[in-house]
């Protein structure tokens, strides 16, 4: 199961899911969970967003997913930006 890496503020949760690649701790964390999350993936591999965003879909949850593509690593040095909305918690699968 996904951490949190911060506690969440009250409703709604946003949160933002970086280096997306499967989405699986997404998906597992909305299935998992009554609460009100609304998800942001970032990725740089459209072919990953494309598949996700059609999963999504299929599993019924694609308005509470939005999908960017965008340049992680590049973001984390400050050479490549992102715009995103206010977002309380960053979801994990594992260390960073």
């Amino acid at each position: 199961m996904p951490r949190l890496s911060q506690p969440c503020q009250p409703d709604p949760r946003r949160l933002t899911s970086l280096e997306t690649g499967t989405a699986l701790e997404v998906y597992d964390l909305l299935a998992a969970s009554t609460l009100p999350f609304y998800v942001t993936c970032v990725d740089v591999d459209v072919d990953n967003l494309l598949i996700n965003s059609n999963r999504a879909k299929e599993l019924g949850c694609a308005d509470r997913i939005t999908f960017l593509q965008g340049d992680v690593p590049g973001i984390t040095r400050g050479q490549a930006s992102i715009s995103l909305g206010q977002q309380q918690c960053d979801l994990r699968p594992g260390p960073l």
